[in-house]
């Protein structure tokens, strides 16, 4: 089934996604309670990611 869904999707019309001489744009956003981080091209939103931290990992630093 998640073979049809990927062959399901035409990234040719989509010149946003075809034109590798362009440059992809990566922002992230982090806090004490979440992380989250979007992936864009010209200012149209390809994929995201965000993850709310759970209380052990609110706790951590970026250095363990």
């Amino acid at each position: 089934m998640l073979y049809k869904v990927k062959k399901s999707f035409d990234f040719s019309s989509d010149p946003c996604l075809t034109d590798f001489s362009q440059p992809f744009d990566l922002e992230r956003n982090e806090s004490t309670i979440a992380i989250g981080t979007m992936l864009s091209r010209k200012g149209y939103l390809i994929a995201f990611f965000s993850k709310k931290l759970g209380p052990r990992l609110q706790t951590e630093t970026i250095y363990t």
